[in-house]
């Protein structure tokens, strides 16, 4: 995608591992994303 010159963009995002001290308890990872493009914002996510 190719901003214009007046058009701004800014994204955050946090991810997340977990490996817990049982051998039976299985591991997790998460991902959240926040993306705006001047009057247009997305989120998404993700969970393993």
């Amino acid at each position: 995608m190719i901003l214009g010159k007046d058009k701004k963009f800014w994204a955050s995002g946090i991810s997340i591992v977990a490996h817990m001290c049982s051998p039976f308890v299985p591991a997790v990872h998460m991902n959240t994303r926040f993306i705006c493009i001047s009057d247009k914002n997305w989120f998404g996510s993700g969970i393993e």
